[in-house]
């Protein structure tokens, strides 16, 4: 049914009906992602640039990590990744591949899904994750809880960033004598 009015009270509540359709409802909603996730609203403008395949695929994937899949969007910058951002600015190639690396077992991956990355004027639809990064890449992904703790904690701390990266603790301890 549809329902022209946001009131408290609506004559339908109490129907049994399937969907209550509220056009200013969705108008607000879509506002609302738009200003809190544009790569989001940029990724539901460009779906249709995807094949049926990799529709049912981004779909799947995405319900195979949860019922109801966190989306999250990160910007490659010194603000919102430093750790990162330092290290492609040093010239260290790093791939998306970082973002599915678990920080509670380096052989295990995260539930995550890179759905879009924006990149300039241009948006990478369902990028693999050999797709390297660049200063400045916006990245539009799906997640759990567990994966979007571990991506950020990568994104920004150093320690977290090596294990991921390179598969082992770093040290803060400074190496004093020779090396063998």
């Amino acid at each position: 049914v549809r329902e022209n009015e946001m009131e408290d009270f609506s004559v339908f509540q109490n129907t049994k009906v399937d969907h209550i359709l509220m056009p200013s409802r969705i108008l607000i909603d879509k506002t609302i992602n738009a200003i809190i996730r544009p790569t989001a609203d940029t990724f539901a403008r460009n779906i249709h640039k995807l094949t049926e395949q990799d529709a049912i695929l981004a779909i799947k994937t995405l319900l195979k990590i949860d019922n109801q899949p966190l989306l999250e969007e990160i910007t490659v910058s010194k603000n919102e990744t430093h750790e990162i951002h330092k290290r492609l600015t040093n010239n260290e190639e790093i791939t998306l591949d970082i973002f599915r690396k678990s920080l509670s077992n380096k052989h295990t991956f995260n539930n995550v899904f890179i759905l879009m990355i924006a990149r300039g004027e241009s948006e990478i639809l369902l990028p693999q994750w050999d797709e390297p990064l660049c200063v400045e890449d916006t990245i539009l992904f799906g997640c759990d809880r567990n994966a979007d703790k571990d991506i950020m904690r990568i994104a920004n701390n150093p320690y977290e960033f090596e294990y991921a990266f390179y598969g082992r603790e770093k040290s803060n301890i400074p190496f004093f004598g020779k090396r063998s």
